[in-house]
């Protein structure tokens, strides 16, 4: 994609400071689109360590993502679901207090299972993710996102079977009750983050792990 094609899904902006955290906590600063990509010969060209969130459609992956950086629309969310269908890259700067500040890319990979949207369409959404997968060099780590609500699927187990550094997400864990999280974790068998985009729970564990891992 040349820089004269407007396929992007955000549109690039000023860094933005956020005002989340205190005093000797880990929290997003600055939060900035970079670009859309369709293959990895368009991903930024600056090195930095990589976490990627992927998805079912509908799993809230850009409310989560807008509540880690306490920031409105830096994804875009949509009552639809499927509205992620690029590559999008984001550039983070993450401070600590005591340790200073570190740089990452964040991205969101396109969602899956959304059986309303084109095989031609899936199919393409398939082979972004695929290609983001193995073949991008700089993935610190991967965060799978799990509607709470929802049974495993082949899908999530495939991922969490092959890929590496992958970290599970539980969402929307406001609409669920305790059986549900405990089912979850049966069915994983490994250790779930859970949080709520709504509450604004569990999003500074995950800002801390990934400060951690830059």
């Amino acid at each position: 994609m040349s820089k004269k094609e407007d396929k992007s899904e955000h549109k690039p902006g000023k860094k933005e400071e956020s005002n989340s955290g205190t005093k000797g906590m880990t929290r997003v600063i600055n939060a900035e689109f970079l670009c859309s990509a369709t293959d990895i010969a368009h991903y930024p060209t600056e090195i930095l360590p990589a976490f990627a969130f992927i998805g079912r459609s509908n799993v809230g992956k850009s409310s989560l993502i807008n509540s880690l950086v306490n920031r409105r629309g830096l994804a875009k969310t949509s009552k639809q679901p499927g509205r992620t269908q690029l590559v999008n890259f984001f550039k983070l700067t993450i401070r600590n207090d005591e340790t200073g500040d570190k740089t990452a890319h964040l991205v969101d990979l396109p969602g899956y299972g959304y059986a309303a949207v084109g095989k031609s369409i899936q199919k393409n959404w398939s082979n972004f993710i695929f290609q983001y997968f193995s073949e991008h060099k700089y993935q610190a780590l991967n965060f799978l996102l799990h509607d709470s609500r929802r049974s495993v699927t082949d899908k999530e187990q495939w991922m969490v079977d092959n890929l590496e550094n992958l970290i599970v997400v539980l969402t929307k864990t406001d609409k669920v009750k305790k059986r549900d999280i405990q089912e979850r974790k049966k069915e994983y068998n490994q250790k779930l983050y859970q949080t709520s985009s709504l509450k604004k729970k569990g999003m500074q564990d995950i800002v801390e792990l990934i400060y951690q891992n830059i």
